[in-house]
């Protein structure tokens, strides 16, 4: 009689047994049923599995019936099929919760993967590791892994991070970096400040003063609006998402991540910043000095303070706003992109706000707007 199976054992462990109760050799059931030693072998070192002839020589040569042992080469062979199937799940689950592929295909970062080794390796190749563990490390040196403001960093803006830094490794400066380069560059980017259309010299100035640019968009979710971190201690990198495409919040931004570049952050840790500009008593230092030296890069403050006194409830009046613009030489929007800051009135002279990527990508590194940069 068959015995009854608790667990999917290959069929070859049982007929093992069933052998020693016998005290039966290999040689010699396979001598009863006529086969090679080495087909016998082959099963019960599970490389072979039992065909329906070799199930019913088994049932002459040992009494239990062929469908008992088709039944236990099924069992066996589903219970592989769904242990494959299982981990397979398990590791694309993974590698899911590591990044957001749909988007990261979508937007042409990784192709798409025909299984789930595959994808694994697209993910490697894009992240530049032979480990996927190591890939929230994002750093040459793996001195410490990334932060942002000790809150994890969500996969979304790791997707983002690692596309910025491969566009960027791609780049050659026309310029090398040096802190007094860095300041020249702010200083010819302060003369940009009255038209739009200046913009499109950003990245010429930044590529002269060693410093590479690079613009990617944001991914579903993301409140991201830049990064600052080095390739290594001569190569400052800035990124930006351009999420809100406004003159005041580009160059409020672009001279944030500048002051970071100036200050040597992010050398070991990608400083990475949502929600630019924020006012928050829990903002690490070096924020709070960024975001002061941003808006007196718009807006010179000690002359925006005399303004507000000066013209009290009517700073939004358009004639003010234009007139006090025209003597700053700036544009309008940064006036009142830092009237809003200041009283919390967002809905205020909106019209100064001009939009300002088209001008911008003119020239630049960039991804995103239904432009795919294909990887190297």
């Amino acid at each position: 009689m068959g015995k009854k199976i608790a667990a999917p054992f290959p069929p070859g462990e049982i007929l093992r047994v069933e052998l020693e109760a016998r005290n039966w050799t290999q040689n010699d059931l396979a001598e009863i049923m006529g086969r090679p030693l080495r087909m016998v072998n082959q099963i019960i070192t599970g490389k072979s599995g039992i065909s329906p002839e070799t199930a019913t020589q088994l049932e002459g040569a040992l009494n239990i019936s062929a469908e008992t042992w088709l039944n236990l080469q099924s069992i066996y062979q589903l219970s592989k099929v769904a242990e494959n199937k299982t981990e397979d799940v398990k590791r694309r689950a993974k590698l899911y919760s590591l990044f957001p592929i749909k988007e990261m295909i979508k937007r042409g970062w990784i192709k798409t993967a025909e299984n789930v080794d595959e994808l694994e390796d697209l993910l490697k190749n894009f992240c530049c590791v032979d480990d996927l563990s190591k890939a929230k490390d994002f750093s040459f040196s793996a001195k410490q892994n990334i932060s942002s403001y000790n809150s994890p960093v969500s996969p979304t803006n790791l997707a983002w991070l690692y596309k910025v830094r491969n566009l960027a490794k791609t780049q050659i400066t026309t310029g090398k970096f040096t802190i007094h380069a860095a300041q020249s560059a702010i200083d010819k980017l302060s003369a940009l400040l009255l038209s739009p259309e200046e913009i499109r010299h950003v990245p010429k100035i930044l590529s002269d003063s060693g410093i590479r640019f690079v613009i990617v968009e944001t991914l579903p979710n993301s409140k991201l609006d830049a990064v600052c971190f080095w390739l290594d201690d001569k190569t400052p990198v800035i990124g930006i998402t351009t999420r809100y495409d406004r003159i005041d919040n580009f160059w409020f931004t672009l001279r944030h991540e500048l002051e970071h570049v100036l200050r040597g952050d992010g050398k070991i840790t990608p400083v990475i910043d949502e929600n630019v500009g924020i006012d928050s008593d829990d903002l690490p230092e070096a924020e709070k000095i960024a975001n002061s030296v941003a808006a007196d890069f718009c807006v010179p403050q000690d002359k925006l303070e005399k303004y507000l006194l000066r013209v009290g409830p009517y700073a939004f009046a358009e004639r003010k706003i234009t007139a006090f613009a025209g003597v700053l030489n700036i544009h309008a929007g940064l006036v009142v992109g830092q009237l809003q800051h200041r009283t919390q009135k967002f809905h205020l002279m909106r019209k100064f706000l001009v939009p300002v990527r088209n001008f911008i990508l003119n020239g630049s590194t960039y991804d995103g707007w239904g432009f795919v940069n294909e990887e190297i």
